[in-house]
């Protein structure tokens, strides 16, 4: 599967700054090549020691997780008692995402957003829907490139079979707010992506503020839908 550069770049970025963000500072998990941290703004330790949680952040503070869960996608965001996950990894990375869930005492998920139909980010999404209250799903509105592949086979028979109260299939920009996190979700638009990289392009792009400080998730988009997304002026993310 290709690795787009927008998603190599935000990954390189993630884990040479940090794995988990809290509010407008970040806790930094691993980072080795980093001799200069300063200390009144980052704690340093080695995993799998310790591991911060969501205990550790203050009222009004946000914890961003991205699972070190190999090429497949699973993000984690935890703040004023809500969680909302990006993408669910592959069907192998189940037992990671419930290590971190667990850890966090976490029961429910209030979003859950599937940039695209790729095995790497729907893989687990029938595990969590058996495991855990799911208040609300947001899904681009597209058929794959392969749409008898047999993980997204189970994705959407899971998804028929849930008891989720709100489905959104997307195909217009939406947004919400979730205590003191924001979101626009930015949509394809119905734009023709057949010619290239249909599922990675295809992505819903998130874009979320908390406090200030503001994120973009890009998915797995690629140089033509990055066009696009310059093109329709979507606003200055960190």
């Amino acid at each position: 599967m290709k690795f787009p550069v927008l998603r190599l770049i935000a990954f390189l970025l993630a884990f040479t700054a940090a794995v988990s963000f809290i509010g407008c500072r970040y806790i930094e998990i691993d980072d080795p090549t980093n001799d200069n941290n300063d200390q009144s703004q980052t704690t340093t330790t080695k995993k799998p020691d310790v591991k911060i949680t969501i205990k550790d952040i203050q009222e009004e503070q946000m914890l961003i997780e991205v699972l070190d869960i190999g090429k497949a996608d699973c993000i984690i965001l935890y703040a004023d008692g809500y969680t909302v996950m990006i993408d669910a990894g592959e069907s192998d990375n189940k037992q990671s995402i419930f290590s971190r869930m667990i850890l966090n005492g976490i029961s429910k998920i209030d979003y859950l957003i599937i940039t695209h139909f790729d095995k790497d980010h729907i893989g687990s999404v029938p595990a969590l829907l058996e495991t855990y209250t799911v208040q609300n799903i947001i899904e681009p509105d597209y058929t794959p490139e392969e749409p008898f592949n047999e993980e997204y086979l189970l994705y959407k028979a899971a998804l028929e079979a849930s008891s989720v109260p709100n489905i959104s299939t997307i195909s217009e920009d939406m947004s919400f707010t979730l205590g003191s996190m924001s979101f626009e979700i930015f949509a394809p638009h119905g734009a023709d992506y057949h010619a290239s990289s249909i599922d990675n392009n295809n992505s819903l792009v998130i874009g979320l503020e908390h406090k200030g400080n503001t994120f973009l998730f890009a998915g797995d988009i690629e140089r033509l839908r990055i066009i696009d997304i310059l093109a329709d002026g979507i606003g200055h993310y960190d």
